[in-house]
């Protein structure tokens, strides 16, 4: 792993822990965060679940998003945890640490997949 890629994964680790310090109540820090949680049907534990197994997907402004995958549902099982019913909830957290929203949504949407828009890509089509 190179430094830049070492000193991201260490800024996660670090918003993941300031948002699980400050417990499920740290969604109260977000209006937008509870409006779209009670919309959504999310409830606490599920914010909680994502926070504790949810895979780490940076986002736009510096962002992440805890996102609860497949593997995290495997990782849960591993040490006697059933999360498979929060599976594709995801927690958006700012860099303080404060919850911004929760969402429900697909693995290959939360990692902003896209078909390859590269120059390679195109000249192989027009070839």
């Amino acid at each position: 792993m190179c430094k830049r890629d070492e000193a991201g994964a260490a800024r996660g680790r670090h918003r993941r822990e300031q948002a699980l310090a400050r417990g499920t109540s740290a969604a109260r820090d977000s209006e937008h965060a509870v409006e779209r949680a009670s919309e959504r049907g999310i409830d606490d534990e599920a914010v909680a679940v994502a926070l504790k197994f949810g895979d780490a997907i940076p986002q736009a402004h510096h962002r992440t998003a805890y996102f609860v995958s497949a593997a995290a549902v495997v990782r849960a099982a591993r040490v006697g945890d059933d999360i498979g019913h929060f599976m594709n909830v995801a927690v958006v957290v700012a860099p303080d640490g404060t919850i911004v929203t929760v969402v429900r949504s697909s693995e290959e949407r939360m990692r902003g997949w896209k078909p390859s828009k590269s120059r390679r890509s195109h000249k192989r089509r027009a070839s």
